[in-house]
């Protein structure tokens, strides 16, 4: 059997409860390959009901940041808000998953307070792997752009193109 390497599931109305499904069925041998995963342009906020451990944004972002051969995650246009973005940050920064390309486009980053800014700064600090993050349409403000600058600075950082545009 072929195993999955790309999953798109842009604009399909995915909710959270289906995101836990998703998951659920990845969990496993079948999500060992899988490189890229979009789930962008989806009303998904990583607040799901509880179900199998998937019950928080935490276990959601353990979830997603689990797949070892994930490069590409795509989660633009979703209603992620700060603390979903902060567990997926960390998840990230602990994770198996070594992801070189993240969009964040249109996540509510900033909206709601500055954390959220500054653990994509941390992630970055981190992180060797990621080599273009879209941060476009998100309200990065003074400690949110003070982190980037920082994290742009770190040795560790590699990170090849930035977007900020809105």
């Amino acid at each position: 059997k072929t195993p999955l390497v790309g999953l798109n599931l842009e604009g399909n109305e995915l909710s959270d409860a289906g995101l836990v499904d998703i998951l659920a069925e990845l969990k496993g041998p079948s999500v060992l390959h899988l490189n890229s995963l979009s789930l962008a342009h989806n009303p998904i906020r990583f607040h799901p009901p509880p179900r199998e451990g998937l019950g928080t944004p935490e276990s959601v972002a353990l979830a997603v940041a689990s797949m070892p051969s994930l490069k590409a995650l795509n989660l633009s246009s979703t209603k992620l808000g700060a603390r979903a973005v902060e567990a997926l940050c960390d998840a990230l920064t602990n994770g198996a998953a070594r992801v070189s390309h993240l969009s964040l486009t249109n996540v509510g980053l900033g909206m709601s307070g500055e954390s959220s800014c500054v653990a994509v700064g941390r992630l970055l600090e981190s992180t060797s792997s990621l080599r273009m993050l879209d941060l476009a349409g998100n309200a990065f403000r003074q400690q949110g752009f003070a982190a980037m600058s920082r994290a742009l600075r770190h040795p560790r950082c590699r990170l090849e193109q930035l977007s900020f545009a809105h």
